[in-house]
């Protein structure tokens, strides 16, 4: 087994339901790119979004402030299971990612400047004998 490891984005079409037959295409898909079906996967994903800061604009009850263009709206937390020390974090508009220590969710809660917003917990185990 390659040790590289894709991660990618897919939106299924607007109005589309996932299924088994959506399932098995992305499956082929992923397999003419040199991907495979085996073993056990884990993850968790975080969506943080970024939290703007300015108390006298709130207190006053004016509108919520603007982020300077610099600061990414969003980030995507990545915890690969298998890889228990470290942490990735994609910034998508930016096309960046980021590696870092299995302890930046804490830092991240900490600074307060991202709050996550959504969690998703994925596992999977495929065997063999499964067919799509």
């Amino acid at each position: 087994m390659s040790p590289v490891k894709w991660l990618m984005h897919w939106h299924p079409n607007p109005g589309a339901t996932l299924n088994s037959q959506i399932l098995a295409e992305a499956c082929a898909c992923a397999e003419s790119l040199g991907g495979s079906k085996d073993g056990r996967w884990k993850t968790s994903i975080i969506f943080y979004r970024a939290m703007a800061r300015d108390s006298a604009s709130a207190a006053a009850g004016g509108a919520p402030p603007q982020l300077p263009p610099e600061i990414p709206r969003e980030l995507l937390g990545v915890a690969l299971h298998e890889r228990p020390g470290l942490y990735f974090s994609i910034l998508r508009a930016q096309r960046l990612v980021l590696q870092a220590d299995s302890a930046f969710p804490q830092v991240m809660e900490k600074l307060q400047s991202y709050k996550a917003r959504v969690t998703l917990n994925f596992e999977v185990t495929l065997h063999p004998s499964l067919s799509f």
